[in-house]
């Protein structure tokens, strides 16, 4: 069932339950009954389903989005549970129980929706919060994946090389990669410029490795040397900097 569908169904679902609502506000009304009351009530209770309505349709509509962080985005359908009791309970003590002034009343009910919304703004913030920290984390560790990528190709290329000066260049490498898969692939947001630049000195050496493939290079080991010595030097740097800063 696509995306679609589950938000018609919400709509057809939200159109009833609206439709519900009237049909009970319209047989509590009568002579004897506050009409101020009535409408404050009916008005607190149309908005109430609209905003559970209205977050129904986020969530079907951003799947993938809610399944990374279900627990913040329940905090928001709690909160909007919570104010739905509230509107209730409130009709119920201020209304049927202790019949306040219309005045006061209207003011409890927009004290609720007041602070639900409120609520819902608080568990937003952290929401996104946390997305952007889910975000960050997974930029970091793809920049360490791609670096440990570009050292798995460079070996494949390598093996392709059938030269006495590039042996010690492959043991070189083949430590280097082993380095990287052991490192924390978790960085550090003031670590990222350094883990760039780690990926893109593995890119020249990607590349210096490539060249040698062709049949008329001449194969020169002391620059593809020189830049994984660079590279095992900033990683070393990378973790240490890392264990400092977890």
């Amino acid at each position: 069932m696509t995306k679609y569908r589950y938000s018609g169904l919400a709509t057809v679902m939200f159109a009833l339950v609206a439709v519900v609502t009237l049909l009970l506000f319209l047989v509590l009304n009568g002579p004897l009954v506050s009409q101020g009351h009535w409408s404050v009530s009916l008005a607190s209770a149309l908005v109430a389903e609209l905003a559970a309505y209205s977050y129904a349709l986020y969530l079907i509509r951003h799947t993938r989005q809610v399944q990374r962080i279900v627990p913040s985005y329940l905090a928001i359908g709690s909160v909007l549970v919570l104010y739905v009791a509230a509107v209730v309970a409130d009709m119920v003590l201020f209304w049927f129980i202790f019949d306040v002034a219309v005045t006061t009343y209207l003011y409890i009910q927009l004290m609720t929706a007041g602070l639900a919304a409120i609520g819902v703004v608080v568990a937003a913030m952290v929401t996104k919060y946390t997305e952007d920290q889910e975000e960050e984390i997974k930029y970091q560790t793809q920049l360490m994946k791609q670096l440990q990528f570009t050292l798995y190709s460079v070996q494949e290329d390598l093996a392709g090389l059938d030269h006495a000066e590039l042996k010690e260049l492959q043991n070189m490498i083949a430590d280097l990669e082993e380095n990287v898969r052991l490192s924390n692939p978790v960085g550090h947001p003031s670590l990222a410029s350094m883990e760039e630049n780690l990926l893109w000195q593995a890119g020249e050496l990607h590349k210096c490795i490539r060249g040698f493939l062709d049949e008329a290079a001449e194969v020169k080991a002391d620059y593809p040397r020189r830049l994984v010595r660079d590279l095992v030097s900033d990683l070393n740097k990378r973790n240490r900097q890392l264990l400092l800063l977890k």
